[in-house]
């Protein structure tokens, strides 16, 4: 599965810390290696969640069909900001599904 990367996503993820950039690779990885999302969950209006035990968050939606999906991540935040960042995220993916 191919993996894309909004402005958005690119802008958190590169204030995060080094471990946590770590994660985050090795879980984009097993996802664009292996088609394996690992927990998540669908939050309604073609937005889910990919978590954390460390609140860390992606919110992502898929693209194309099967045997031909695009995972985009649309940004990353945490458990205290989680509204905001489903809003946001909702009206991120209403752009991309234009």
């Amino acid at each position: 599965m191919r993996v894309l990367r909004t402005a958005e996503f690119v802008q958190w993820f590169e204030e995060l810390d080094g471990s946590l950039k770590a994660r985050v690779l090795a879980r984009l990885a097993r996802v664009e290696n292996e088609s394996h999302i690992g927990q998540s969950r669908d939050l309604g209006g073609r937005v889910s969640e990919m978590k954390w035990k460390q609140t860390l968050r992606v919110y992502y939606t898929l693209l194309g069909g099967e045997g031909d999906e695009v995972f985009v991540c649309l940004l990353g935040g945490d458990k205290d900001g989680q509204t905001e960042d489903i809003e946001k995220a909702k009206r991120l993916v209403e752009e991309i599904h234009k």
